[in-house]
């Protein structure tokens, strides 16, 4: 039995958007991460997204996070992990 059309759109998004995410991704650690705390040429190990922020482990073990602060979520903890 085919799917409503509705569901089949929420669907085709969440993959869209889970490719666009995943391309960001792929991106981010091919060229490397420079943000505001980062060493000029400093590389992402790992990236995570929420639904308005991202955040990059950093090779140095460093955490930086961009994006929407609606809940103070792109204040990067301090230290190394």
């Amino acid at each position: 039995m085919p799917l409503p059309s509705v569901r089949r759109r929420r669907i085709a998004f969440a993959s869209v958007a889970l490719v666009a995410l995943l391309l960001i991704a792929v991106a981010a650690l091919s060229v490397g991460w420079n943000g505001a705390g980062a060493q000029e040429g400093e590389r992402a190990v790992a990236i995570t997204v929420g639904e308005e922020h991202a955040c990059a482990l950093l090779y140095s073990g460093a955490v930086e996070c961009w994006g929407g602060n609606s809940s103070r979520q792109t204040d990067a903890p301090g230290g190394r992990f």
